[in-house]
């Protein structure tokens, strides 16, 4: 006899229904979970954030530390030097992370260079590649690398660099067909050949005064001082410098001298008029009157005086706003002061200028010409590099100017077949570019 289990479960059996193959495969839809609430719920949604949390600060301190360990467990590069001579000559100290630290002029047409503002500090930092094509492009602005004609430019470096192929870069995206003479040398011989000493490379660049002629004064006396700087009065480029600029500076007074003596007519004619309504007063003081005049022959001459006063300021930026300043700028740049400075143009010296042009300095500030600088010689040290360095400032901006149109010239870019080929030529005649950096300094 079946137990009563059995007997169910077969009589239950019995009663259902047979299910067919579909409904037998077809999915178990199941309920879902039921959400916990209250305590429970908040600790476990707590704990999830936290365990999130900490997964986004592990991740966190892998992405900035280990870079930093990396950084400060890969070895950098090795400090080192390297020179340009174009002709200014020049040497920078690159550091170990490949960076320009210090830049030290080796002549005074590298004074000049490194004297405009901003020229330091636009390589300091740079990379070697970068800081040498700043310089080279320096040079270029200012004239002493020719573009319009072919040469070359000497590289002199501490081992394998990549400036010579960025410096090839800059000269065929300017159109220039310029050489680059590389010397890769030793420690050694790269001291050797600048005189540096036993020092390392870098401290013994480090320790340099940047511009020649600060070094070139060591040990001078006062006496000695005051001959050297005339001297370099007197050297031919800076004597250009100083009669080129008074040149130009005579252009401006006698055009500034010309359009003063227009005001000065107009006013008169304002002033004697017999419309004038305040009778033999200037320009300002009936402009500024509560007095009007009825004659259109007299508002014409105070139209006329407005426009010529319009004009002055948009071209010298200055204005004249009484009959003082005019008088004051008549005398100024009057008809004699420019004859005078026609007069030391025409009998140009040195002594003349440094005992002349004193005396017009007011009128040469008045147009943006300082010679301060060469007006006296320096009774010491410092004093002589203060006026070296106006100096040095003021040929910078003068060869700039005269170099500019050349220098902006659109040039078409040198194709590296091109390129290949000019160099090519060089060896076939010269025998090597070292043979030919030798011809073109000749």
């Amino acid at each position: 006899m079946k137990n009563l289990k059995n007997r169910w479960n077969e009589e239950l059996g019995n009663a259902l229904p047979v299910l067919n193959e579909k409904v037998k495969n077809a999915p178990i839809v199941t309920g879902e979970k039921k959400k916990e609430r209250g305590f429970t719920a908040w600790i476990k949604q707590a704990k999830n954030v936290a365990l999130t949390a900490c997964a986004l600060v592990a991740v966190l301190c892998c992405c900035i530390i280990i870079p930093l360990l990396n950084q400060s467990t890969q070895p950098q590069g090795q400090a080192y030097a390297f020179s340009l001579e174009i002709n200014p000559k020049v040497m920078f100290s690159v550091d170990e992370y490949g960076k320009i630290d210090s830049v030290v002029a080796l002549n005074e047409d590298a004074d000049v260079v490194l004297s405009g503002e901003g020229v330091l500090t636009s390589i300091k930092g740079k990379s070697a590649d970068e800081g040498a094509k700043i310089f080279v492009d320096y040079c270029a602005q200012l004239g002493y690398l020719d573009i319009t004609a072919q040469g070359a430019v000497k590289l002199t470096s501490v081992g394998e660099t990549n400036i010579k192929s960025s410096l090839e870069s800059y000269f065929k995206q300017k159109g220039v067909l310029f050489a680059v003479v590389e010397e890769q040398t030793s420690e050694q011989s790269f001291k050797q050949k600048w005189d540096l000493g036993d020092a390392s490379l870098s401290d013994a660049i480090g320790q340099m005064d940047t511009l020649f002629v600060q070094r070139d004064i060591d040990g001078k006396n006062e006496e000695q001082l005051k001959t050297h700087f005339k001297d370099k009065l007197n050297d031919n480029e800076v004597s250009e410098f100083l009669y080129d600029s008074l040149d130009k500076a005579i252009d401006v007074v006698s055009e500034k001298s010309s359009d003063t003596l227009a005001l000065v007519l107009q006013n008169y004619l304002i002033m004697t008029s017999p419309y004038n309504p305040l009778l033999m007063l200037d320009y300002w003081t009936v402009k500024n009157s509560d007095v009007n005049c009825y004659y259109d022959e007299f508002n014409d001459l105070m139209k006329e005086m407005e426009s010529l006063l319009s004009r002055y300021e948009n071209k010298y930026n200055e204005s004249i706003n009484s009959l003082d300043e005019l008088t004051a700028l008549s005398l100024r740049y009057s008809q004699d002061n420019v004859d005078k400075l026609t007069a030391i143009f025409n009998g140009f010296s040195i002594d003349n200028f440094i005992r002349e042009v004193d005396a017009l300095s007011d009128v040469l500030e008045g147009i943006g010409v300082d010679f301060s600088f060469a007006t006296s010689l320096p009774e010491n040290e410092e004093e002589y590099i203060q006026k070296t360095s106006e100096r040095l400032n003021g040929q910078f901006h003068s060869k700039k100017d005269k170099n500019k149109q050349k220098y902006e010239t659109d040039r078409n870019v040198v194709s590296q077949n091109d390129y290949d080929d000019f160099i090519s030529s060089i060896i076939s005649e010269y025998g090597s570019l070292e043979k030919y950096w030798e011809n073109f300094q000749s």
